[in-house]
């Protein structure tokens, strides 16, 4: 999830952060949160989600 939040910018980090301790045993809150500061940290550079259009054109020559 890290990955995913730091590549897309869809989510930010510390949202999914508070996601995470909100839906997962206390026990388990130090360990996600390490794994996802690990999948940010793996990711160098940001990407944008962007838009295709594509147009078709079908004729005879």
């Amino acid at each position: 999830m890290g990955i995913i939040s730091k590549a897309s910018k869809i989510v930010q980090p510390e949202a999914l952060k508070r996601s995470m301790k909100k839906h997962i045993k206390e026990k388990y809150h130090k360990l996600n949160e390490e794994a996802i500061e690990f999948g940010i940290s793996l990711v160098e550079k940001s990407y944008t989600i962007k838009e295709e259009s594509r147009e078709f054109i079908r004729g005879f020559e």
